[in-house]
């Protein structure tokens, strides 16, 4: 669990930072709602990557 807990920071932060700059006030229904879901985990994606490789390369 605890080995769990930086790559999940980095891709929650990544992924909520990315997601309020993009979708802003968009509602649910909001085709910019979605688009910007799709970007934000891309770039939690690509953001916690590394970080799972290092605790990987580490243990």
């Amino acid at each position: 669990m605890l080995s769990e807990t930086p790559s999940i920071t980095v891709m929650e932060v990544t992924a909520i930072g990315v997601s309020r700059l993009l979708g802003r006030a968009a509602g649910i229904g909001d085709p910019l709602f979605r688009s910007s879901l799709v970007v934000s985990l891309s770039c939690s994606l690509i953001a916690a990557y590394p970080v799972n490789v290092a605790l990987i390369v580490s243990v």
